[in-house]
């Protein structure tokens, strides 16, 4: 089994700054990655050893499920102190991987501009949906509630994460 991921990226699209802050793993939103670069194109490679995708797990408790999206978004506010800020990278798709308890999620980092804050939010509601697909039926509720009051209230980063530690400590509490 192939244990590494190989990102192309153009070269101007990804500072050095970035390059040293995902070679040295000091940022826990991204997977550590090592870069080559080859003129206008950066080869990302990336050590997937440990880690599955996100499509990859089995069923979680809402509660669990919860959890991961909290530390998603914690480690998204996290990233803003290294200057990695939402709306500058992609948040979905094959790029989001489990690793240790399956409830601390990571990303292949990859440069991206969102149109709008509104994208960036309908992205993270997205990668939170994708979640959601892998929890009980009966505890689906608790993220689809979150999901559609960030939708609708965008609360911003801090406040979406007390909602989802708020609705992960009741969905703990009903045994979900």
């Amino acid at each position: 089994m192939n244990h590494v991921m190989e990102i192309r990226i153009r070269t101007s699209d990804l500072p050095e700054f970035r390059r040293v802050i995902l070679g040295k793993g000091i940022c826990r939103l991204f997977l550590p990655a090592s870069f080559v670069i080859d003129g206008e194109t950066t080869f990302e490679i990336t050590d997937i050893a440990g880690y599955c995708a996100l499509n990859d797990t089995g069923t979680w408790t809402a509660a669990q499920a919860l959890r991961s999206g909290e530390h998603l978004l914690q480690s998204m506010k996290e990233a803003q102190d290294h200057f990695m800020f939402p709306g500058e990278y992609y948040i979905g798709g094959k790029g989001i991987f489990c690793g240790g308890s399956g409830a601390e999620l990571s990303l292949a980092f990859l440069p991206y501009k969102y149109g709008s804050r509104r994208d960036t939010i309908d992205a993270v509601c997205s990668v939170l949906m994708e979640i959601n697909q892998h929890v009980d039926p009966e505890g689906r509720g608790y993220m689809e509630e979150v999901i559609r009051l960030i939708q609708v209230q965008d609360p911003g980063i801090s406040a979406a994460i007390h909602l989802l530690k708020k609705m992960g400590r009741e969905a703990k509490l009903v045994g979900l």
